[in-house]
Formats: C-alpha cells, sequence, structure tokens
C-alpha cells in the first residue's frame, strides 16, 4: 500500500464532477457524519454527490444536517467518477453501496483503522487518528475545502462518537482542538 497524500486527495476532489461517497454496513456517528460532511462540503463545490448506505440512514441520526442526502443504494449499478469509501476497513465492509459502484475511475480510501490493507487508488490511512472525521476535518483544512455549520456538526458527530464523548484514550490535544 502506497499512501497518498491531503493534497493529492484535494486535486482529484477538485478535478472530477460525479462522486460516490460510502461508507460501512451497520454505520455508526464516525461513517455517517463523516458522510455527510464530506458530500456537503463537495456539494459547495458544485460537485453531483451520491451518498449511499446499505443501512441508510438510522434514525437516531436523523438530526444530522443533511441526513435526507444519504440513501440506500439502488439495484442498479451505476457509474461515478469518483468513489469514496470512508470509515471502512475492508472493501467488502462496503456492503451494497460498494456493489452499487458499477464503475469509478478513482477509488478514494480514507480511514483510521490500522486493519485497513489500503484498497484503492488514492489510499489515506492514519491509525494515530481517533476517527475518520478528524482526518476529514484536516483535509478540509488543508485543501481549504467548504466548510460552514452544517459540516462542522457532522464532523463533530463523528469524532464525538468514535472517542466516546472525547473520553476514550485514543481522544488527543488535537481531537480537542478540533472538536472546539
Amino acid at each position: 500500500m502506497t499512501q497518498c497524500t491531503l493534497a493529492e486527495i484535494g486535486r482529484v476532489l477538485r478535478a472530477h464532477q460525479r462522486f460516490a461517497v460510502l461508507s460501512h454496513v451497520r454505520p455508526d456517528g464516525d461513517a455517517l457524519g463523516s458522510q455527510l460532511a464530506l458530500a456537503l462540503s463537495l456539494q459547495q463545490l458544485g460537485k453531483d454527490v451520491t451518498v449511499w448506505n446499505e443501512d441508510g440512514l438510522l434514525e437516531k441520526y436523523n438530526f444530522l444536517p443533511g441526513g435526507e442526502r444519504l440513501t440506500q443504494p439502488p439495484r442498479e449499478p451505476q457509474d461515478f467518477d469518483v468513489a469514496v469509501a470512508l470509515d471502512t476497513a475492508t472493501q467488502n465492509r462496503l456492503g451494497t453501496a460498494g456493489e452499487s459502484v458499477r464503475h469509478a475511475k478513482t477509488w478514494i480510501n480514507i480511514d483510521h483503522h490500522p486493519s485497513n490493507p489500503g484498497y484503492g487508488d488514492l489510499v489515506y490511512i492514519d491509525p494515530t487518528s481517533p476517527a475518520t472525521g478528524q482526518i476529514l476535518f484536516e483535509l478540509i483544512q488543508n485543501q481549504q475545502l467548504p466548510i460552514d455549520p452544517a459540516i462542522a456538526e457532522n464532523l463533530f458527530v463523528a469524532i464525538s462518537t468514535d472517542t466516546g464523548s472525547f473520553q476514550y484514550p485514543n481522544t488527543t490535544a488535537r481531537t480537542f482542538e478540533i472538536g472546539a
């Protein structure tokens, strides 16, 4: 596996138009918050964004801004310029959402799980990060992608759920800075 840079991901995000943003089956707050944060940021760049999860938006996360964008994937696969797998250690955990991407020119894999084998064309795995949402915050800041209160709220939910409300030992000083 060759790790890419945030700048490489930023170039791909700006260069293409049609995106599928996916995460793992039985999603948690990090998966859903990360999906919605990236989707809303891409949408503000004028991109066509589809957000799929095999289980859809869980009821307890109905409050997430942009949640209505997250749907279950269709039976008929579709083509995209870029498919982005978030917070998903193995590609098969994308479930039917992954199967609904018939073709993507580029697959981006952004994750914090050390067990991730590095599937995809562009791979950014940071096992020191407590949440994929924290990696996305760094991507957004580093690449000066759009961020607004809705995106920030989704990132906060992503980070706070994977850190046990900032109580787990994986919480760092940087995590608190981002949360603030």
